[in-house]
Parts: C-alpha cells; sequence; structure tokens
C-alpha cells in the first residue's frame, strides 16, 4: 500500500515546474496527463489487491467432477424420445422364477404402473410410482399410492386385479413428467393423451414402449387407514419381461446371478430425487 501511495504522489507533484516556465496550457496538458497516470495507477492497484480475493472464490467452490457429464433431458427436451423405436415381444426375455422376479425392485426403481378399462374399446391409464419395495424372494412387494388417484379407483374394481410395471429408462423423463402432469378419466386413454406408444403384454394388458422390463403383478390386498393420503398396497410379480441389455450376470460360475441393471451404452433405469429430480443408476463395480 506504501508503494501505491508514493505512486500516486509522485503522479500528482508539480514542485519540479515552476510558473515562470509553465505556460497555462503546458500546465493544461501536464494536469491531464498526470490524472491519466493516477488513473492507470489506481487501476493496476485495485487489480492486484482483488485477484488473491478472486481466486479464493474459486478455490471455495470446486467442481464437483462426481457428477455426470450429462444432466438427464428436461422437461422440455423433446430429443429424450429419439432412442425408443418399436419393441416387440421378442425384444424381451421372460422371468417367471420367483426368487429372480424379487430382484427387479430390488432397487426401487422409478416404474410406470399402467392399468386397463375394460370396455368396447379399451383404455388404458398410467401413473408413476416410486414408492415401492420387495418384501420377499417370491415376487411380493408392497407400494404406496395416493388415495385420490384415478389409479387407485382402477385397482380397487374386482374385476381389474392386473396391472403392468413398465420400467422407464434415461431419456423418458420428459415422457414421466407428462404422465405425472396428467389426470386419468374413465372416459380417455391417458396414454394416447401423452403421446405414449404402448406395447401389447397380455390381453387387457399393455406397458409402455422403451422401458427396460414390463413386470406383470396382480394386487393381493390393500390398507385403507383412516387419516392416512396414501393407501398401502400388497402386490405379486406373476412375469417379467425384460430386455437382455438389461438382464446382466456378474459371476458366470452361480446359477441365479442375473441382475436389473443396465449394461455399459444402455440408458440407466432411473430413482426418483424428489421435485421433480431424477437419477441415474448403475452397477458399481469393485476393483480387486
Amino acid at each position: 500500500m506504501d508503494a501505491f501511495l508514493e505512486s500516486c504522489n509522485t503522479a500528482m507533484d508539480f514542485t519540479g515546474f515552476t510558473s515562470e516556465v509553465l505556460t497555462r496550457s503546458t500546465l493544461v496538458l501536464k494536469l491531464v496527463m498526470s490524472m491519466i497516470t493516477f488513473s492507470l495507477t489506481i487501476g493496476a492497484a485495485t487489480a492486484f489487491v482483488l485477484k488473491p480475493s478472486t481466486t479464493k472464490k474459486l478455490e471455495s467452490h470446486p467442481q464437483h467432477h462426481h457428477l455426470p457429464e450429462s444432466p438427464l433431458p428436461s422437461a422440455d427436451d423433446d430429443s429424450s424420445f429419439t432412442f425408443v423405436g418399436n419393441d416387440t415381444l421378442s425384444d424381451f426375455i421372460s422371468i417367471t422364477s420367483p426368487p429372480l422376479l424379487s430382484r427387479f425392485l430390488y432397487p426401487n426403481p422409478v416404474s410406470l404402473l399402467v392399468t386397463s378399462v375394460s370396455k368396447s374399446k379399451p383404455i388404458s391409464n398410467a401413473m408413476v410410482i416410486s414408492w415401492l419395495t420387495p418384501i420377499d424372494n417370491s415376487g411380493r412387494f408392497v407400494f404406496a399410492i395416493n388415495k385420490k388417484r384415478f389409479t387407485t379407483t382402477l385397482l380397487l374394481q374386482k374385476h381389474n386385479k392386473q396391472f403392468v410395471l413398465s420400467i422407464p429408462v434415461e431419456g423418458m423423463v420428459s415422457l414421466l413428467k407428462k404422465i405425472g402432469s396428467t389426470h386419468g378419466s374413465i372416459h380417455t386413454d391417458k396414454l394416447d393423451d401423452v403421446g405414449a406408444k404402448k406395447i401389447k403384454i397380455e390381453k387387457n394388458l399393455v406397458g409402455i414402449n422403451g422401458c427396460a422390463a414390463h413386470l406383470i403383478c396382480e394386487l393381493d390386498s390393500s390398507i385403507d387407514e383412516e387419516g392416512a393420503e396414501c393407501l398401502i398396497v400388497t402386490a405379486t410379480i406373476q412375469k417379467a419381461l425384460v430386455k437382455p441389455a438389461y438382464w446382466q450376470k456378474t459371476k458366470p460360475s452361480k446359477k441365479i446371478n442375473n441382475l436389473f441393471v443396465g449394461s455399459p451404452g444402455a440408458p440407466a433405469t432411473l430413482t426418483f430425487l424428489g421435485s421433480g429430480n431424477f437419477g441415474r443408476m448403475n452397477l458399481i463395480v469393485e476393483k480387486k
């Protein structure tokens, strides 16, 4: 700071000039030049003083290298539908072994619960669900669903106990948000309304095109607690249809070693983080 003040004083020092030698115009010129020199000196000194502070601020906010390099597409990203294509049942592996069926819900993946209404022209309904988890290794699981949902009304009908869980993948977030913000109705097909492509799973049962797997399920029981916002439902997976890219063997020496997880290069299945945000689910391979 002393050097800074010294440079300022030097810039403003006119003692070396006398009134006899300097004319008025010369004085004006010297004054302008001195003011310019003074401004440049202040600018240089300010830059010098602020530089350490700026560097410190940057260091206090390091880059988070563990975050995904490319974020999930937003609700307005129409390109999220480009990879879906048209699935057929021949694209899937059929799984019926109860211990293996439970593995599809081990990671609590974001799922699309698809119900169908039998009419002269069958209509379909879907909702996004992530509050679900296995309760044994026989394919049974439990999930929570808001009592006010149209899906709840459909599930509680005695003749409509079967439903499909379609498990979406990265790139389908836009569709998930459209389904989540669209109300179902007995008078309209919700999947048609949101532009979702269907895949016929079985008679009167459809799934949503582009998903990694479709689980054919049947409702077992429901608990309606007074004052509770959600209905607690138990159900059983009867059969699963899964794309080979999502049915991975980790240890060839074991008979039952398949995991429901995307292979490298396949769009990842999703987990829900809250407030409309989703994350990827990938296999962590430990180094030996």
